[in-house]
C-alpha cells in the first residue's frame, strides 16, 4: 500500500478482499462511494458500511477485479495480471 500521503485511487466497482470476514461469513466487498471516506457493500449480505480511507487501506487484503474503463471496455478485455492485484506494504 502506498505511504502516508501516496493514497491507492480507489475506483467505484473495484472488489475488494479484506484481511478479516465479515459475521456473515463474507470476504468480499465493492466499493460504492470514494473520497475521504470510502464506502464499501458486503457482497454477501448487503451491508453498507463507511470507512476513513486510512481504516480501509490497512485492512485491505487484495483487490480481486478493478472496473474497466468505457473505452477499455470496446477495444479489449481484461488480462490475469490487470484484473487482481495483491496490495503489499
Amino acid at each position: 500500500m502506498p505511504g502516508r500521503f501516496n493514497l491507492y485511487p480507489f475506483q467505484k466497482g473495484e472488489i475488494l478482499k479484506l484481511k478479516k470476514k465479515h459475521p456473515c461469513g463474507g470476504w468480499l466487498w465493492s466499493i460504492e462511494r470514494t473520497g475521504a471516506d470510502i464506502a464499501i457493500k458486503c457482497l454477501t449480505c448487503g451491508r453498507f458500511l463507511v470507512l476513513p480511507r486510512q481504516k480501509l487501506e490497512k485492512s485491505v487484503k487484495s483487490i480481486e477485479s478493478v472496473p474497466m474503463c468505457p473505452d477499455e471496455h470496446s477495444s479489449r478485455r481484461g488480462t490475469q495480471e490487470e484484473t487482481s492485484r495483491t496490495i503489499s506494504d
